[in-house]
């Protein structure tokens, strides 16, 4: 149903990212000052619900209009661009390693830069890999359209078309409606 969907929590959207691409980590997901809580970031603090009602108000309301929207209270114009970040963060450099935690968090792109030369199968992979077969034929074209700029003389054009085409569909508001 096109008109189904909820707004994917910030701890659903990230370990989706890490989830969907196979991610290996030494257990500290985030910056160690935080209390390696990533999730911080984009407003819900791993185990730390601001209120008995968890993290939203059960009351919140889409502003103009009547539908609950609990989940959207934390949502902003900032907490969007912060869910960005993290999703770059993620995809191009990883969660960065330190003295006692000597692996960090890394995405695997494997499976996708084997099909490097087949954009189309990228974009399809990923439509059903974190969207479950929802993509629009338009937001298709685009992830294409993306990938193909990056050209095969590139040396590592393989990665480096995984890793666009799995930013623009991670920051897609696409993804962030969970269905």
């Amino acid at each position: 149903d096109p008109n189904y969907g909820k707004l994917r929590e910030p701890i659903q959207y990230i370990t989706n990212i890490l989830r969907g691409f196979n991610a290996t980590s030494d257990g500290v997901i985030g910056n160690r000052a935080q209390g390696g809580d990533l999730t911080l970031s984009i407003d819900q603090a791993l185990f730390q619900p601001p209120t008995v009602f968890s993290y939203y108000q059960p009351e919140y309301q889409l502003p103009g209009t009547g539908i609950l929207g609990p989940a959207l209270g934390i949502l902003s114009t900032s907490t969007t661009l912060r869910r960005a970040n993290v999703s770059n963060q993620l995809i191009y450099s990883g969660i960065a390693t330190g003295t006692n935690n000597p692996t960090g968090t890394q995405l695997s792109f494997t499976s996708l830069e084997a099909q490097a030369s087949n954009p189309g199968a990228i974009a399809d992979a990923l439509n059903a890999l974190l969207l479950h077969g929802t993509m629009s034929t338009q937001f298709r074209n685009s992830i294409i359209t993306a990938m193909n700029a990056i050209p095969t003389s590139d040396g590592s054009f393989a990665r480096k078309r995984a890793q666009v085409a799995a930013y623009l569909v991670t920051t897609s508001s696409q993804f962030d409606i969970q269905r």
